[in-house]
């Protein structure tokens, strides 16, 4: 996911109340979270390759 992709519904939630922004922010967390976690459970060159096709 790119920078800009990842700060949209971060940007999204800017506009709602404060419990709004709050649900936002952390539902952005854990989707960067569990992103980064497949990254780092890449075993070999051939996962990061695929998940790197898939990025982009």
């Amino acid at each position: 996911m790119s920078t800009a992709a990842a700060l949209k519904p971060w940007a999204a939630a800017i506009t709602g109340t404060s419990r709004d922004r709050l649900a936002g922010w952390r539902s952005a967390r854990r989707r960067r979270r569990a992103e980064s976690r497949t990254w780092h459970q890449a075993r070999d060159l051939r996962e990061l390759a695929v998940l790197t096709a898939q990025w982009c």
